[in-house]
């Protein structure tokens, strides 16, 4: 890494303040400290470390566009298609709380049999075996729910 490295960022402002948060752990920039998760602006980064050069894409993109930069940070879902690994990368998001994908369901559908039927599913320890046993899914994020099977 040096001044001018370029780095692939998703353009969605949630995915984009997840990417430079991480490039903040490692020390290669600073954000503002009042930057938000869905207002965040390409403009709350500044210099640390390095002068880092942002290329703002489509998150889909950023794969591809991996030979034309020198890093890019990708979203999990993007890796584990192109049948590569979270856990070869550089660097791996500490996810918040607040970046986690919820499943939920409408108040009025709580009881029923088929919203039973896909929590047990979800919460099941055979489909917790079936995602640890793929290769990758390694480094993604598992579900609370597993901590009691």
């Amino acid at each position: 890494v040096q001044d001018g490295t370029v780095v692939a960022l998703p353009d969605d402002p949630v995915n984009q303040e997840r990417a430079v948060r991480i490039l903040e752990g490692l020390g290669w920039v600073s954000v503002d400290q009042e930057a938000g998760t869905i207002d965040f602006d390409i403009h709350q980064v500044h210099p640390a470390a390095y002068e880092i050069k942002f290329e703002v894409l489509d998150p889909a993109q950023i794969l591809s566009s991996l030979p034309d930069v020198d890093y890019g940070i990708v979203n999990g879902n993007y890796i584990a298609d192109s049948n590569r690994k979270i856990t070869d990368g550089i660097a791996i998001e500490e996810t918040p709380k607040e970046h986690r994908i919820i499943v939920s369901i409408l108040k009025e559908n709580e009881e029923t049999q088929w919203a039973k039927d896909i929590k047990a599913a979800y919460e099941s320890v055979a489909f917790e075996e079936y995602i640890l046993a793929q290769e990758k899914y390694d480094g993604f994020i598992l579900p609370e729910a597993w901590a009691n099977n």
